[in-house]
């Protein structure tokens, strides 16, 4: 069994606490306290401090480059960098931590073809293609009477169209719009619609400038905050559309969230968002809003079948599949792994 030591930002609830938590539900590889006890070493919230990483004997005379390791012939554990996505704008915040966490790994783990596009001029190192999971025994099809339950627990009116956005939209400020969620356009879009008909459904932490908007154009909501992870199914499930409009994103989850339960979603092209069926995807506010006074198309039985590829089950075991490659191409190769694991999914 594969030893594996995993640098995830576990002490606040949201993203990478479920992910991580869910992983290891589905998953049988040994998760170790400290890097000395790994067989692997999995950076998943890169942000977080490496010293521990870099004072290990193989990683404390690195200079800037993960091929210097390579060219050393130095041994040990290798090195797996996560990394979502990057927003460009922010550049001079992430810079620093993204170059040293490419002088530290022998690989970095994007979760979707679109993001390695965006951000493959920032690394040297080689880069590894795995996805997201999800739980489908947790995000499934809601029936009308959950749906009607879930709507009058949160005094969701039943005569209006109900539009989803759970995630934060606001800078630590509390203030300034988190730009590559796509708050603006979220708003643009239903101040668009017609007030008398729609109702926009919120959850999540930092929603104050989404909030503001919606008071200022009168536009009718209910801002639910931050729900338990195994309350966000039935979110989806009293919705007649999500919304997804960001200009970055990972995933969002939201896209794997909305084909299990079966909830309409329209989403920039961002992401994971070419999972979706082309006719919902949409480039601009008008295309939203274009998409909204149609009915929508008939692709939710083609979201259903296609999300159990990311069932968690099944891409945990992906990833240990990868990570034992990984262990015995570092091991048998001095750190080359993308010429000793070519069986992996390698995007450059």
């Amino acid at each position: 069994m594969i030893a594996v030591h995993a640098i995830a930002d576990t002490g606040t609830d949201w993203y990478p606490k479920n992910a991580m938590e869910t992983f290891r539900r589905h998953s049988r590889l040994s998760f170790v306290d400290t890097p000395a006890a790994a067989d692997l070493i999995w950076i998943f919230s890169y942000y977080l401090p490496l010293d521990a990483i870099a004072a290990r004997p193989w990683t404390a005379r690195f200079t800037g480059s993960g091929a210097i390791r390579r060219r050393r012939g130095l041994t040990g554990a290798p090195i797996i960098g996560t990394v979502h996505h990057l927003v460009p704008k922010k550049e001079s915040d992430f810079l620093p931590r993204i170059r040293r966490l490419d002088a530290v790994c022998d690989a970095i783990h994007f979760f979707s073809r679109i993001n390695v596009e965006e951000c493959r001029r920032y690394f040297s190192t080689p880069i590894l293609l795995l996805p997201y999971w999800i739980d489908l025994n947790r995000f499934r099809r809601q029936g009308p009477d959950a749906r009607a339950a879930v709507r009058s627990r949160w005094g969701i009116p039943g005569d209006r169209v109900v539009l989803g956005s759970f995630q934060r939209d606001t800078e630590a400020d509390m203030v300034t719009p988190k730009l590559e969620k796509g708050p603006d356009v979220f708003c643009d879009v239903v101040e668009r619609l017609d007030p008398a008909k729609v109702f926009v459904l919120l959850a999540g932490e930092r929603r104050h400038y989404v909030e503001r908007r919606l008071a200022a154009a009168r536009v009718p909501f209910r801002n639910v905050g931050k729900v338990p992870h195994g309350e966000i199914a039935g979110l989806y499930g009293c919705l007649d559309f999500y919304l997804v409009t960001s200009r970055y994103e990972g995933g969002p989850q939201a896209i794997l969230e909305c084909m299990a339960t079966g909830t309409p979603i329209y989403s920039t092209p961002v992401g994971i968002a070419d999972e979706l069926e082309s006719e919902v995807i949409c480039a601009d506010t008008d295309r939203f809003v274009a998409a909204l006074s149609r009915p929508y198309p008939p692709v939710l039985d083609a979201h259903a079948e296609r999300v159990r590829a990311f069932d968690a089950g099944a891409v945990v075991n992906a990833f240990e599949r990868a990570f034992r490659q990984l262990v015995e191409g570092h091991r048998a190769s001095s750190g080359d792994l993308c010429r000793a694991a070519p069986g992996l999914t390698w995007a450059q």
